[in-house]
């Protein structure tokens, strides 16, 4: 049993929940019944799993179109994370290279999913890993469930990059992040006078083994 769901985009506003009038909405999705509850399905992308909508449509519920049953509905959106895990060594000239795995779930998976249609995968995974670092090279690339909607995606590899670490004299300067979902505090304002509003739940790690050339110590780690 399916019915359709109205629903107002971020980018539209928030919706008015005591009445639901027609021009609020600007959008449409499908609520699947089952049990007390049910599923969203948003059908503008083939690689979108079942309860998961467009970033858009998350803004906090939608009307349901049933002339029974006719009923505000909250939307909650799944989480959004990002997993970089690497098992590397560098040597004395600053060359880092070795095994490393990425990992992504929710829309982070879908996007990848819909971005991998006809594009060869180790040139895709090369846009998306160390993309500061012009002379790395990758080999061996395995992609693991890309078809399974319904599981995160997961890409192995093997990259090699040169110049990772900066030689001078007797020290080896090594910046150990080569690539993370946020880089930068992307909050500068001083004052905030607005509330801040992601559309998803967000989870981001990384985690590196990283063997240092014999002779070597460490001097000093970045703080946490």
């Amino acid at each position: 049993d399916c019915v359709p769901m109205l629903i107002s985009t971020r980018d539209h506003g928030k919706m008015y929940s005591i009445y639901p009038f027609a021009d609020q909405f600007n959008t449409v999705v499908a609520f699947l019944y089952e049990g007390e509850g049910g599923h969203t399905i948003d059908a503008t992308n083939p690689m979108r799993p079942l309860g998961q909508l467009r970033g858009e449509c998350y803004n906090g519920e939608g009307w349901l179109v049933d002339e029974k049953h006719p009923n505000w509905v909250d939307i909650d959106a799944p989480e959004y994370s990002e997993t970089w895990l690497g098992n590397a060594k560098i040597d004395e000239s600053g060359e880092m290279s070795g095994h490393f795995t990425l990992v992504r779930t929710g829309s982070a998976a879908t996007g990848w999913r819909s971005d991998l249609e006809g594009e060869k995968e180790p040139d895709f995974v090369k846009e998306h890993f160390a993309t500061e670092y012009a002379e790395r090279s990758l080999d061996s690339v395995v992609f693991h469930d890309r078809k399974a909607l319904d599981k995160p995606i997961k890409v192995d590899f093997h990259c090699a990059i040169p110049n990772a670490a900066s030689p001078v004299n007797d020290f080896l300067y090594v910046r150990p992040v080569l690539d993370f979902f946020v880089t930068e505090n992307p909050l500068k304002s001083i004052q905030r006078s607005f509330p801040v509003n992601f559309t998803y739940p967000m989870k981001a790690q990384y985690v590196l083994n990283l063997d240092i050339p014999k002779g070597y110590a460490i001097e000093d780690l970045p703080q946490p």
